[in-house]
């Protein structure tokens, strides 16, 4: 199957929620890598790097959690970038 890298983009309330781990667990199980990055309390991106239907899997599943009011997913055309694991770059 081809790799592909996808970026989605959430908005909601994640404050002291655990949800960048969560994250974290679910893209592991997934076999997802990528990176995780909060741009503020309401704001989170993750850019992923797997299987396109295991991308959409993890992006229905974070759309699903309590925290999440909004999400939006784009798959990127340019060469993909490759990710060894899944990281937290920052916390809140």
């Amino acid at each position: 199957m081809m790799r592909t890298n996808g970026k989605i983009v959430l908005k909601g309330h994640f404050k002291n929620t655990g949800f960048g781990f969560s994250c974290f667990q679910k893209a592991t199980s997934l076999n997802v890598t990528g990176k995780f990055e909060y741009h503020s309390e309401k704001e989170v991106e993750i850019v992923t790097y797997g299987e396109k239907n295991a991308i959409q899997i993890f992006y229905q599943w974070c759309i699903n959690q309590d925290f999440p009011e909004l999400g939006e997913l784009f798959f990127l055309s340019a060469k993909p970038k490759h990710y060894n694991d899944f990281q937290i770059i920052n916390q809140l």
